[in-house]
């Protein structure tokens, strides 16, 4: 992304070196570079923010608070006095957290039009960011040890009460999003498809139609929590669904592949643009492992975390992700 960055000359242009070094090694403007080039994909990361930022982040400290509005004192104090320290981290909200939320706000208006989503969306952008304010609050708090000279918690209690009443709100409006999202999303999937069969570009429509059920996979783990550095989501994961999911990326890709090696399908097609994806093949090389893989760790997390194994995500995440990207090369 340019910044707001204007530079002098000729005197100053061993200064304007510097300067740019500096920014560029700094990490805060390193992730401001990096941009969403389209809207899903912006509208996506929105569920990675609420996972790492807010409900990673908190899931220690209401352990002992509670998760109820009112403030489980008696555990938190007990715990303090045994200690000296509270029995939780959270980690401030830094501006590149809130920048890379607002950011999202830019595709609202852009296409793909989603009529409910887009006006859940504008709304639910305005949540985190209350919701990074109180956290924000709550770890200024604990951080700087305002509890030991507080009023029986009478602060504590307060900053406790607005977090989860805030959340309650984040999460109303996380669910009406997502629930609006995937229905809209996947209609415009489905006309997309029917456009691209009806108009005889079946390059396309098998393309697109095994692109999107690689994406209902990725999707589906989004959706069930995913996150690089915690595992535990697969645990959410209904084994039946997901083979069904699995079942249908393999008969897509195979429809696909035979088509495009079809050369006389090709040669009676006006508009042939997409070509064998190396992307796709590792999803279909690797999915025979990844069916096998999710209900050895759902039956054994504890040894499956104690073994240290490569993470879940390594194994079969990143070819989805991947292979959905060739979607947004190809298919806007």
């Amino acid at each position: 992304m340019s910044e707001k960055t204007g530079f002098l000359i000729g005197f100053l242009s061993i200064t304007t070196i510097i300067v740019i070094s500096l920014i560029f090694s700094n990490p805060f403007w390193i992730e401001k570079m990096k941009i969403y080039k389209y809207k899903d994909e912006a509208y996506e990361s929105i569920s990675k923010y609420i996972l790492t930022d807010i409900h990673y982040n908190i899931a220690s400290y209401l352990e002992y608070a509670g998760y109820e509005e009112e403030l489980d004192i008696e555990s938190l104090n007990n715990y303090i006095y045994q200690h000296d320290t509270v029995p939780f981290e959270i980690k401030p909200l830094k501006n590149k957290n809130y920048y890379l939320v607002k950011k999202i706000r830019k595709f609202v208006k852009k296409n793909p039009t989603y009529k409910e989503s887009d006006l859940y969306m504008q709304r639910l952008i305005y949540e985190v960011i209350d919701t990074y304010d109180v956290i924000n609050e709550l770890h200024d708090y604990y951080a700087k040890n305002r509890y030991e000279v507080d009023d029986d918690f009478n602060k504590a209690k307060e900053l406790h009460k607005k977090l989860i009443l805030q959340i309650n709100s984040l999460s109303e409006e996380h669910e009406k999003f997502n629930l609006a999202y995937d229905k809209e999303y996947w209609t415009n999937v489905e006309k997309c498809l029917e456009d691209y069969k009806d108009e005889g570009y079946l390059s396309n429509y098998y393309a697109y139609k095994c692109l999107s059920s690689a994406d209902e996979i990725r999707r589906y783990m989004i959706n069930k929590g995913f996150s690089a550095q915690y595992d535990s989501y697969i645990m959410e994961f209904d084994n039946a669904e997901y083979f069904r999911l699995c079942m249908e990326f393999k008969l897509a890709f195979r429809n696909y592949n035979r088509y495009i090696e079809d050369s006389e399908s090709q040669k009676n097609e006006r508009n042939f643009v997409f070509v064998a994806s190396p992307q796709l093949m590792d999803c279909f090389q690797n999915i025979d492992e990844t069916i096998v893989i999710i209900p050895s760790i759902m039956n054994d997390y504890e040894m499956y975390v104690l073994n240290n194994e490569t993470a879940a995500d390594d194994l079969f995440f990143n070819y989805y992700d991947n292979a959905v990207s060739e979607y947004n090369k190809i298919f806007e």
